[in-house]
């Protein structure tokens, strides 16, 4: 069984009830945070009751599945590379011209399958940068990056996708609600000051959660 499989494996065992106990027992001392997360927690069971976990993988488009461990287990987001390249436009991003040397520190080499590499070359590297994962991720042209070291290429043309820039191309409703907690949470226990609620994902989830739905 190579990586992918594996973690895929495990993402779909993936306990969400187990998680909100888990976590509600951390926060047991932040009110602010454990009433926010009380909040996602009757957001995402509904939309499991819904869709189920893992939903149903798009087969009609090419998707990225990002697999994030957490302490109750591993969790997938999953990516709508054709969308995010369509919306790419309009979020005015620029391409940058990274040393290959430097890119292919984003690609999870362990989980390369050179065989069945979806040879889409219309759709351009991305690379997401979020502060809710450890390190930045190629959701996008792993391959290309990677043989690219091979041949000793000096640099490689991409584009960075930040924080929740990446929201509108998530591909699934839980793995979007998901994010937005991460994020709201993230924000409470670094903003600086008397913290907006009315700022945070919470107050506007059903907007975000009706795109692309």
């Amino acid at each position: 069984m190579d990586k992918h499989d594996f973690y895929g494996k495990r993402a779909g065992a993936f306990d969400l009830n187990k998680h909100f106990q888990m976590l509600l027992t951390v926060l047991k001392g932040e009110p602010i945070a454990r009433d926010l997360t009380l909040r996602w927690k009757d957001i995402i069971l509904s939309l499991i009751s819904e869709e189920g976990y893992p939903p149903p993988m798009d087969i009609t488009h090419e998707i990225y599945s990002l697999v994030v461990g957490y302490d109750s287990g591993s969790f997938e987001f999953r990516f709508n590379i054709d969308l995010a390249n369509t919306l790419l436009p309009a979020m005015n991003k620029l391409a940058v011209e990274l040393p290959v040397r430097e890119a292919i520190k984003y690609v999870d080499i362990d989980n390369l399958n050179l065989k069945r590499a979806v040879k889409n070359h219309n759709n351009p590297i991305l690379i997401i940068k979020s502060y809710l994962f450890d390190q930045p991720h190629c959701i996008n042209g792993n391959h290309r990056i990677y043989r690219a070291y091979e041949r000793g290429q000096k640099t490689i043309s991409l584009y960075y996708i930040e924080n929740h820039e990446c929201l509108p191309f998530l591909s699934t409703r839980i793995g979007r609600a998901m994010y937005m907690m991460n994020t709201d949470l993230n924000c409470i226990f670094h903003q600086q000051g008397e913290i907006d609620i009315s700022s945070l994902f919470i107050e506007r989830a059903e907007d975000w959660l009706c795109m692309h739905k």
